[in-house]
């Protein structure tokens, strides 16, 4: 059976399998929970209760207190109202990027089609733009995000293109004028948003306070039920962590009585 000593020890070894990019923010966290330990020590020993070592989160080798601390180290660790904002910002400038090439891309597509009206009504001649399959393979020689690119696709998926264009002629495929509309269509309804759940919430915060730090370390425990680990710390467990790792400078009774009542709102809110 697992101790208070256990989980202490456990702190103190956790960063070997940490990458290094990350180990300055979540040490700090760490170093903060190991310089309060009598604050802390309810909540490693309900934690104990609440989780027995013998029940192992659904696919990792770790018990579920272990797993419970990691969530609630690296959430301590990310909390940073800063990084949102440069989010939201590059949430921004992704969004113009778009709608510039929503523009670009619609203006390309007519013009495209006014180019292939002139050559039919004036009797040119020209090589065809038309043709979705020469365009992928030009596409594949022109390619500059991966050299391997055209060896890849000359010998896996050219040949089965070939198969395909000697069975189906132009008039099967949607023009070139066509894609770069759906290419524009498919930009324009794309929702860009943070990659992470903490970010996220971190964004949709109204304003960057003890209590959306508070439910936003909530809810990242409850999450943690997808993983077969089922826990709610106690009102006064919750608000000793929120004392020890929040920046806010509030007391573990006031952090208490925020739990209490938020709790309650959101049970309330359930049976509704």
């Amino acid at each position: 059976m697992s101790t208070i000593k256990d989980v202490e020890n456990y702190l103190r070894n956790r960063f070997d399998d940490v990458p290094a990019s990350d180990l300055t923010a979540q040490r700090q966290v760490v170093e903060r929970m190991l310089r309060y330990p009598g604050s802390l020590k309810p909540v490693y020993a309900e934690l104990l209760e609440k989780l027995p070592a013998a029940l192992h989160p659904a696919g990792m080798n770790i018990t579920p207190w272990q797993h419970v601390l990691n969530v609630v180290i690296i959430y301590a660790a990310y909390w940073k109202p800063d990084h949102a904002e440069r989010v939201l910002q590059a949430i921004s400038d992704a969004k113009k990027k778009s709608d510039a090439i929503v523009r670009q891309a619609r203006k390309l597509a007519e013009l495209i089609r006014e180019r292939k009206q002139i050559i039919h009504d004036k009797g040119l001649r020209c090589d065809t733009i038309d043709d979705p399959l020469a365009l992928l393979e030009a596409g594949a020689k022109i390619c500059l995000g991966n050299s391997h690119t055209p060896m890849l696709f000359n010998d896996w998926v050219k040949p089965k293109l070939d198969e395909l264009a000697a069975r189906f002629g132009y008039k099967y495929w949607p023009e070139t004028s066509d894609m770069i509309d759906a290419l524009a269509e498919i930009v324009e309804n794309q929702q860009i948003e943070a990659g992470d759940s903490l970010t996220a919430f971190q964004i949709d915060a109204s304003r960057k306070r003890c209590s959306d730090f508070a439910r936003g370390l909530e809810e990242s425990i409850r999450e943690l039920r997808r993983d077969n680990v089922d826990i709610e710390l106690s009102a006064g467990s919750f608000s000793a962590l929120l004392e020890v790792l929040s920046d806010f400078s509030l007391s573990a009774g006031e952090n208490a009585t925020y739990v209490r009542r938020s709790r309650g709102r959101r049970r309330q809110s359930e049976r509704e």
